[in-house]
């Protein structure tokens, strides 16, 4: 009995060693060259996203019957990643956000791709402002396939309550933050509903104050000699935590809940519990407020954020497809393949038209929202832009009167993440945010200080 449980265990457990561990397995029995695609959606919570990779997946094996693709469920996480990619868990080609190029790359577990980008033509179409994210000492470490700056959203039913739609039923965007804080204050007082939703937690909050900081003029680090320096204990990001704490004791604006993330700050807007959100108009804001929370498409409405003393700024930000370092040359080349045939390469002949317009009408059978238009794009302007747009235009069930303003970037200075540690700075900044909204006598200077001198001593002064 305990040879044969021992022996059962022993299976569960190479199971398991195997489990995720696609990158290894270059070659199936029959000759398939096998890649295991991170960010599969779980067929439980989103059975019709599910589906639509599905689909997807057995469109591309049709085309390549070398090539196996097996969905895997993992999303990055810096709390995860580190040890997953130790442990050779990591998927063979998975999603990273811009600011995590740097950690991933010098820990060594992600392939150098600048061959395959320039086989397939990804190098002379992409924008070289985007290209340089992936770029280090000559080479391209990771494929960027979506970027995006951070604007306002706005829940125009909440609006609508409080009488602040102009006469056609649209936003007057607030252009500085003293018109933001009144505006959001008179909101509430109007109809009891927070006028600005202000995220405290789990990065989001440090994520969004960093908008609010540059347009104070403030800057959060700067490389003096080898030495990375922290620089945000300064007049000029003082006066932005101020404006984040008059919020709440000036303006009396915010919600009560002192625990917000990205999921809640959504959901509150999405549920008439919040008018204004800074956010990007892409798929993080339509899942969450038409798909998982039933809004009215047409209650969303997207704009810049407003401009402070030294200027209008968005946050550049986006993603990076990354290929595991031990991935073999015909698993890198069939993850190209995989990028090209769902849309995210350069090329846009008439089977990839094909392919993205079927992508536009599976969104719409599924009720996600669909665009007028791009909102910003890795690639120059050129074809594949065009082609996309127009056939966006083709099936768009948005009025884009409600997003010209997001749309229209001119004067804004749009601004790339902090090049070290932003994440950690993220946790950082939250922890500011949610001092001053939950005391009312919190000294920001004293704040900033302590927060500038942990940043330095727990990650900067360890950065090599």
């Amino acid at each position: 009995m305990k040879r044969k449980l021992s022996f059962v265990l022993a299976m569960v457990i190479l199971a398991l060693c195997f489990t995720g561990c696609g990158s290894n397995n270059d070659v199936a029995e029959n000759g398939e060259t096998v890649i295991y695609v991170g960010g599969c959606p779980v067929k439980e919570q989103a059975p019709e996203l599910w589906e639509q990779f599905e689909a997807q997946r057995l469109g591309f094996m049709e085309k390549y019957p070398e090539i196996k693709v097996i969905g895997d469920e993992y999303n990055y996480s810096m709390d995860t990643y580190l040890s997953k990619a130790a442990a050779n868990q990591l998927p063979t080609i998975y999603y990273l956000p811009f600011t995590e190029v740097d950690k991933v790359m010098e820990a060594g577990y992600v392939a150098d791709v600048t061959e395959y980008m320039e086989k397939y033509g990804y190098m002379e179409s992409m924008r070289s402002d985007v290209l340089e994210k992936a770029t280090r000492d000559g080479k391209v470490w990771m494929v960027p396939i979506k970027t995006y700056y951070l604007g306002m959203t706005a829940n125009k039913e909440v609006l609508a309550q409080a009488g602040m739609l102009d006469e056609d039923g649209y936003v007057v965007w607030p252009k500085t933050f003293d018109e933001l804080g009144q505006m959001a204050g008179e909101i509430k007082a109007k109809t009891g509903i927070p006028g600005f939703v202000m995220p405290t937690m789990k990065n989001v909050g440090g994520w969004h104050f960093m908008n609010i900081a540059w347009s104070y003029g403030a800057t959060f680090m700067e490389k003096q000699g080898e030495q990375w320096v922290a620089t945000f204990n300064s007049p000029e990001c003082a006066e932005a935590l101020q404006f984040v704490k008059d919020l709440q004791w000036k303006y009396n604006a915010l919600s009560d809940n002192l625990f917000i993330d990205f999921a809640e700050g959504r959901k509150m807007i999405a549920t008439n519990q919040g008018a204004f959100h800074f956010a990007v108009l892409d798929d993080n804001l339509f899942k969450p407020l038409v798909m998982q929370n039933g809004m009215d498409r047409n209650s969303i409405a997207m704009g810049k954020i407003p401009a402070g003393p030294e200027g209008q700024y968005g946050l550049l930000g986006g993603s990076m497809m990354a290929i595991s370092s031990t991935a073999t040359p015909a698993q890198i080349d069939a993850c190209f393949k995989w990028l090209d045939y769902v849309g995210n390469g350069p090329k846009m002949s008439d089977e990839e038209k094909q392919v993205y317009e079927q992508s536009i009408l599976d969104r719409l059978e599924i009720g996600m929202p669909v665009l007028p238009k791009n909102c910003f794009n890795v690639w120059k302007s050129g074809e594949k832009v065009e082609a996309q747009d127009a056939i966006l235009a083709k099936y768009t069930d948005m009025d884009e009167r409600n997003l010209e303003d997001y749309y229209d970037t001119e004067g804004m200075i749009i601004k790339a993440e902090e090049p070290i540690c932003c994440q950690e700075l993220y946790i950082i900044l939250d922890s500011c945010i949610q001092e001053v909204i939950s005391n009312k006598d919190a000294d920001v200077n004293a704040l900033l200080a302590k927060a500038a001198n942990d940043f330095q001593v727990n990650y900067l002064d360890n950065v090599k």
